[in-house]
């Protein structure tokens, strides 16, 4: 398991040069991942067959938030913050993440999942979630969510804004 910056979109060049003009940014970025790492299960190996997808369906719920994107494959992963495609979100997927979250009593939580012989298979759950896009459901070149209310309602404007802690805040107070 990896502790730390994203490898992907940086290097340690760039990670140093950053800390050097900031200490301060330095030590909270140093103090955060030393928080989160305390907490992760470790030497625990989980074994599961390969599907073979071009994407993998990321659907959050904060609150009675529901926002969902497809993660396509950039390099040979479905991860991270590229290859995201904004496509509108099937219904059933929506219903059957609702339900899993209902039934395993989750408010705010990311799901990925595959979509694989007409089933919906979980892949990775993360309870700890926030977002440096601004938006993370579009629909036709706007952003939304879905909010549900005995239906599915669409609602347009920028709901991930500051990391979606705006939601996060509103859903714990909610409880």
């Amino acid at each position: 398991m990896y502790i730390g910056p994203n490898k992907v979109t940086g290097n340690m060049t760039k990670w140093l040069k950053k800390a050097l003009n900031n200490p301060n940014y330095a030590k909270q970025r140093i103090s955060s991942h030393s928080i989160i790492s305390k907490g992760r299960t470790k030497n625990i190996t989980i074994i599961q067959e390969y599907i073979l997808r071009g994407y993998i369906w990321r659907v959050i719920k904060i609150g009675e938030t529901y926002i969902a994107h497809q993660k396509v494959k950039y390099k040979d992963k479905c991860n991270g913050q590229k290859g995201i495609y904004y496509v509108n979100s099937p219904l059933e997927l929506l219903g059957f993440v609702r339900e899993f979250f209902a039934r395993n009593n989750l408010y705010s939580v990311a799901i990925d999942i595959f979509e694989y012989n007409n089933l919906h298979l979980v892949n990775e759950i993360q309870t700890i979630c926030g977002h440096v896009q601004d938006h993370i459901l579009e629909v036709d070149g706007k952003p939304e969510r879905y909010l549900y209310n005995n239906q599915w309602t669409f609602e347009e404007e920028y709901f991930n804004n500051n990391g979606s802690y705006n939601l996060l805040l509103e859903c714990a107070l909610d409880l």
